[in-house]
């Protein structure tokens, strides 16, 4: 992307921000045992007027390098507060909502002294942040203590993309975390290479030695829940159970309460 095409892309997410076209589409996790639904992720769609829907790979990497990303990062908060207070109101259960923080946006909100506004969501829903795994261990002292005071809040800290290399299991007693997230990659591969279930088999038990929640990410086939279900994984989200929905059909897979295994499809956005 030339920079006349960045400056025209920045314009329009702009005027995304003013006009309310960025939508959250919810992704169920699901206790593999019972079918229960017992958390959602909240993932960032742009709605454009040019484009139609949008997945974040396409302009997040903007909203970083602009600074957008924290007025769009307050929205997101914002916006899942709304959803989560609605689903409260209508007597379904209290779970967990997860949304996406980056390493840059923790950053911006350290250098210009802003505090995360997570009480709202934290009165309807067990809040978590997820932050790539590659980002935190290289997270400097100052973001490290705003992650910690968030858990103090009761915000829960997850890992995302955990793949028990060495350097974050040296690291992980230290690391201000509450829960590992097993990267794709890794479930991906689990039905073709007998050392991929090995290194998932370590992950389990490294998430239980520290005493720490555990959820696997884009689990796309019946093979593979059967699998992590056996070595003792027991929290999964991907397209096995379904893809991210908009908030109204994310509420009907409430009501029916349970979400179970489904055939296998094609990749969505993410």
């Amino acid at each position: 992307m030339d920079r006349v095409e960045a400056e025209g892309l920045e314009r329009r997410v702009q005027t995304a921000l003013e006009k309310n076209q960025f939508r959250l589409h919810y992704q169920p996790q699901v206790e593999r045992r019972t079918g229960r639904i017992v958390g959602a992720e909240a993932l960032l769609r742009w709605h454009d007027a040019e484009a139609g829907l949008l997945a974040p790979g396409y302009f997040l990497p903007l909203l970083e390098s602009t600074g957008l990303i924290v007025p769009v990062g307050e929205w997101v908060l914002r916006q899942a507060a709304v959803d989560a207070q609605r689903w409260q109101r209508l007597g379904f259960p209290r779970m967990r909502i997860a949304v996406n923080l980056s390493l840059e946006q923790l950053t911006r909100y350290v250098a210009e002294r802003r505090e995360f506004d997570t009480r709202a969501l934290r009165e309807c829903c067990d809040f978590q942040f997820e932050v790539p795994a590659a980002e935190l261990v290289r997270a400097p002292a100052n973001v490290m203590r705003v992650l910690a005071a968030l858990r103090t809040e009761g915000v829960d800290v997850a890992m995302q993309g955990f793949d028990a290399a060495e350097t974050l299991c040296t690291r992980l007693w230290s690391l201000p975390v509450d829960t590992l997230k097993i990267g794709r990659a890794f479930i991906r591969g689990m039905t073709a290479d007998p050392d991929a279930e090995v290194v998932v088999s370590s992950m389990v038990v490294l998430a239980r030695a520290f005493r720490l929640g555990l959820i696997a990410d884009g689990v796309e086939r019946p093979d593979q829940v059967e699998m992590l279900s056996r070595i003792g994984c027991e929290q999964m989200q991907g397209l096995a159970f379904s893809p991210a929905v908009p908030a109204a059909r994310f509420e009907r897979l409430l009501e029916g309460l349970a979400c179970r295994p489904q055939p296998h499809v094609q990749r969505r956005l993410n």
